[in-house]
């Protein structure tokens, strides 16, 4: 068993802060010899003055690549984006699930749902506006309003 002490251990983390101030002396010298040597024509402040105009001109352009990101994600809101799907079968004296509900938005939740109603004698389509997840002008059926909230939700 060792003997421990606070002297010890202080004694420890001395050498540890001593060695670590060294590393970031050595690494500080390093990038100024180095800013030196590439350009031993300019002095380290026009060097250093030459790096700020370049941030600047850094930060000009990732502002206006911010605004361009912005303007298309905006413009994104009004380009169809969501999708909810349902097949159901409406009546009892058919075999399946050979209807559907297809709802299609866009980020505001704007767009349309299609239903096809099977049945054994003919297939109905119908095509009705929506806005902000809800039927503008017609009353949406239990399925239309499944396969809108599915579109919303991301199903």
């Amino acid at each position: 068993m060792w003997p421990v002490s606070i002297g010890n251990i202080l004694s420890t983390i001395s050498l540890i802060l001593s060695i670590t101030s060294a590393f970031i002396f050595y690494k500080a010298y390093s990038v100024l010899k180095m800013l030196k040597n590439v350009e031993t024509q300019r002095s380290i402040n026009d060097i250093l003055s030459g790096m700020d105009n370049h941030l600047k001109e850094s930060k000009l352009s990732l502002n206006e690549l911010q605004k361009t990101v912005e303007d298309h994600q905006r413009l994104s809101l009004n380009h169809f984006q969501k999708a909810g799907f349902i097949r159901f079968n409406p009546f009892t004296n058919t075999g399946g699930d050979q209807s559907f509900t297809l709802a299609i938005l866009n980020g505001h939740n704007d767009g349309f749902v299609i239903s096809s109603l099977h049945s054994r004698d003919q297939t109905r389509t119908f095509a009705k506006p929506i806005k902000a997840g809800q039927g503008e002008k017609f009353e949406l059926s239990k399925e239309e309003k499944l396969a809108i909230d599915r579109a919303i939700k991301g199903l």
